[in-house]
């Protein structure tokens, strides 16, 4: 069964529907300037009801699509500038500490050994050596009689140090005291690998005109122009 038919009519605000006007529309060029097109009423033939056509269409229009959201450009980072002409900033560096050399230093016999002066100093009429050997080796520096003088009393210790004046050429040796006992280290224990140790010894003073002397060690190379104060 077909729908009954359904026509538009156009309602001018004074104007009320009259009987029969719900089924035909009555539209002529003498209503022209009173038609409302704010409200068109359509009725349905065989019935009482009456249908705002404009009202049902607004509503059958789909909402508007939310306004999409404007990206914010992501800023580029700047690139380093990588032409020739450009030069990069350096990276802090620190230098490395320079071993220490005392005022003397010297390789010994025995790979990875080595023997620093660290001071030489006159006072109450003698000169006082100071220095260290280190052993980086992977053996002991043995002492026993290694560094022992023959005539000094005495095991372990250092008395076959000597100095020598190049200028004068006269030699200088450990002094020693009554009873032959060096002034100088005793009784040393062998100098274990990686470990390192410091000794000492007395000599005769040499005139005041000499500043620098040779220090010889046994077992390492001589020290030259060693600085005396």
């Amino acid at each position: 069964m077909w729908p009954p038919a359904v026509q538009a009519m156009p309602i001018s605000p004074c104007r009320s529907l009259g009987p029969r006007e719900g089924h035909r529309l009555r539209y002529g060029p003498q209503n022209r300037r009173h038609v409302n097109y704010s409200q068109m009423v359509a009725a349905i033939e065989g019935s009482g009801e009456k249908i705002d056509l404009l009202a049902a269409s607004s509503q059958e229009q789909p909402a508007a699509a939310p306004a999409a959201a404007i990206a914010t450009p992501t800023p580029t980072p700047a690139l380093a500038d990588t032409s020739a002409g450009a030069s990069a900033p350096a990276a802090a560096t620190s230098p490395a500490p320079a071993a220490s050399e005392g005022i003397g230093m010297a390789d010994g016999e025995q790979t990875g050994t080595r023997v620093v002066i660290t001071d030489l100093k006159r006072g109450g009429g003698t000169l006082t050596l100071k220095f260290t050997i280190y052993n980086d080796s992977s053996t002991d520096i043995a002492t026993g009689y290694r560094f022992k003088a023959d005539g000094y009393a005495g095991f372990r210790n250092f008395s076959a140090i000597h100095l020598l004046d190049g200028i004068s050429r006269k030699e200088y040796f450990v002094v020693e005291d009554s009873e032959n006992h060096c002034a100088c280290s005793d009784g040393v224990d062998d100098i274990k690998p990686k470990t390192q140790q410091s000794l000492w010894a007395k000599f005769p003073e040499p005139p005041d005109n000499v500043q620098k002397i040779t220090v010889a060690i046994p077992h390492f190379i001589p020290i030259d122009d060693v600085p005396i104060r």
